[in-house]
């Protein structure tokens, strides 16, 4: 199986986040790495080589203190305000009793979370309330 530098790049910070190393300890981690390669791997050779890597792609994160990081937030991810809207509008919601008449009761805005959905309302909701919420 065929890796690629990014891939592997990105393995590596996920397995340093997720145990918390140290960037000596990731360092070592990537010397070893490169070790047992075979010759003219294009591995980068540093944690500081590789996260000047991903950070042009927007793949970079923010250390947080010594055993935690914050990865950025995924480009699908609503803000806060945008959330609210959507949940609003869900919670005006009415239908026809029997097909989704359910959903808007389902809405906590304080928490801005769904709760209760049954799969009839997972299949409406993806099928006909997302393509309406976020027409291109």
């Amino acid at each position: 199986m065929n890796h690629s530098k990014l891939l592997a790049v990105a393995q590596v910070f996920t397995i340093k986040s997720d145990h918390g190393l140290s960037e000596a300890g990731y360092d070592k981690i990537i010397e070893w790495v490169r070790s047992i390669l075979p010759e003219g791997n294009r591995l980068k050779e540093s944690f500081y080589a590789m996260k000047s890597m991903m950070k042009p792609l927007g793949l970079g994160y923010q250390k947080i203190d010594e055993s935690r990081v914050a990865k950025p937030r995924a480009s699908f991810v609503l803000e806060k305000n945008a959330q609210l809207l959507v949940y609003k509008w869900l919670k005006s919601l009415h239908f026809l009793d029997g097909h989704a008449s359910n959903i808007s009761r389902l809405v906590n805005m304080e928490e801005c979370r769904l709760y209760g959905m049954k799969s009839h309302d997972c299949h409406v909701f993806m099928q006909t309330l997302i393509p309406l919420a976020f027409r291109i």
